[in-house]
């Protein structure tokens, strides 16, 4: 395709096909010319286009950013662009271009995540009925923990609540088997009592 550079995955996709079908077909398939085809079997391709790391142009703030915008950002972190943007206007019209407003924004927020004041993180929570619960093992080993009505058992009893609501069950765990309670709530945490 004239006028269009190759992508990476273009390549690869052709070289993909190449390895088993002919240079005609891989080409039609990984949607490229059969020059361009004769190109990459020959490594004769142009280098990947890379981003420039200098500037074309010169800095429009480059007169006011040290002397009157990082003093004002250092001494008031609130202060908005646009209100920096209004100062500049007003007082060095002289050295600042009002069409590098857009620059002055960028250039204000990449100082502020990199210099600025830290901010607050939030991670908001949201427990949504039946999706999370809590488990944990008593050990049930002194006599005024569990009686059962005949005889005081020795247990580990398998606790489980839900995170949003205020519901609890339990297992009663022995050596010979388990036998489940029936679920009832929650009256204190940490405080409960079993009905069989």
């Amino acid at each position: 395709m004239s006028g269009k550079h190759l992508t990476d995955q273009q390549v690869r996709l052709y070289m993909t096909h190449r390895a088993s079908q002919s240079q005609t077909s891989a080409a039609a398939k990984a949607g490229i010319s059969e020059r361009s085809a004769r190109r990459i079997d020959q490594q004769d391709l142009q280098p990947a286009k890379n981003n420039r790391k200098w500037r074309t142009r010169t800095d429009p703030l480059s007169l006011v950013w040290d002397n009157v915008v990082l003093p004002l950002l250092k001494s008031c972190n609130e202060i908005a662009p646009v209100g920096i943007f209004d100062h500049l206007c007003e007082c060095h019209s002289d050295k600042f271009n009002p069409s590098a407003r857009r620059t002055l924004e960028r250039r204000i927020l990449k100082w502020r995540q990199l210099y600025g004041q830290s901010q607050t993180v939030i991670f908001v929570q949201e427990h949504h009925p039946g999706a999370l619960g809590i488990c944990d093992f008593t050990h049930a080993d002194f006599p005024e923990t569990i009686a059962v009505i005949v005889k005081l058992v020795v247990a580990i009893i398998y606790n489980t609540a839900l995170i949003s609501g205020s519901f609890l069950s339990g297992f009663r765990c022995t050596l010979s088997g388990s036998s489940q309670f029936r679920g009832f709530p929650l009256q204190r945490p940490g405080v409960f009592s079993l009905a069989s």
